[in-house]
């Protein structure tokens, strides 16, 4: 069992997987697990609706709540920290691989700036009556896929429940955020490409000139598309990734600051000390043993 499976069946008693944690659902939370860090797997999305009770959760300085009917959303970044949770607090969660819905299902409907607009907004969507029981209906439909032994369709199958899952699910952000679906354009294709190189190459490259040689574009027009689109800099993107990954194994691993910096492409523990205060405001120590 990899230690992502293992910190899943911690927190749920049902964990479905298929292939290389492609696609994951974990259904029916466990109750005796202290309140701590959500779990959480590099490189993947999560999509989650609470079916009943209460949970309180925080990521970094923002605290929000989740109750029955709720949509949270699981990105890659900062770690997500349960805070409080009522004891008949449940629910289900679909899980997947960036790299494999990128290649395989997904198709954006919504513009990359009013996904970027309501993210920094919101971290759930209160679902309209009714809405949960596609999501409850998706998840069946996907474990009884995943656990069916006719391999001859199963991966088509399950590219369209989930195509339809991201499909409804952008429906809803699309409804928060006020924006209409509209057709891919060429600034936001190349962010989104910018994103996704970025996820795999932020512990090795740093410098814009990997980025934009990368996208065979110059590194001012990447800085420029990248505002217009995420309303930040290309660097703060990638700072971003790299702070959210160095905050995740100083509060979730047991790896020395030293090994953490040689994890994300430091040359050496100081020169990663002196990026994450630049980066945080606090040296890595602090947010492993907070005062």
């Amino acid at each position: 069992m990899s230690y992502q499976e293992e910190q899943l069946s911690r927190y749920f008693k049902e964990v479905h997987i298929y292939g290389d944690l492609d696609i994951v659902v974990a259904r029916g939370c466990k109750h005796d697990t202290p309140n701590e860090s959500a779990p959480d797997i590099p490189h993947h999305v999560a999509i989650g609706l609470c079916s009943q009770g209460y949970a309180e959760m925080r990521k970094e300085e923002k605290t929000f709540q989740l109750r029955p009917g709720d949509l949270l959303l699981f990105l890659p970044g900062p770690t997500t920290r349960l805070t409080e949770t009522s004891p008949d607090f449940d629910m289900d969660v679909i899980i997947y691989s960036i790299e494999y819905a990128r290649n395989k299902f997904f198709r954006r409907t919504l513009p990359l700036s009013d996904l970027f607009r309501f993210l920094s907004q919101y971290s759930t969507i209160s679902l309209p009556a009714g809405e949960e029981d596609f999501f409850t209906t998706t998840c069946q439909q996907v474990v009884h896929i995943i656990k069916s032994d006719n391999e001859l369709f199963k991966e088509g199958i399950l590219i369209n429940l989930l195509t339809a899952m991201a499909l409804w699910t952008n429906s809803h952000i699309s409804r928060i955020v006020d924006a209409a679906p509209v057709v891919e354009k060429r600034a936001e294709e190349l962010v989104s490409q910018f994103l996704h190189l970025v996820n795999v190459n932020f512990n090795e490259h740093r410098c814009l000139e990997f980025y934009a040689d990368k996208l065979c574009i110059t590194t001012k027009y990447l800085s420029n598309i990248t505002r217009m689109v995420t309303h930040k800099s290309a660097s703060k993107l990638i700072s971003l990734a790299i702070i959210g990954e160095a905050k995740k194994l100083l509060v979730e691993s047991r790896m020395t600051v030293s090994q953490i910096a040689d994890e994300l492409g430091f040359p050496n523990v100081s020169s990663f000390g002196k990026y994450f205060k630049k980066e945080v405001g606090i040296t890595p120590t602090k947010i492993r043993h907070p005062i």
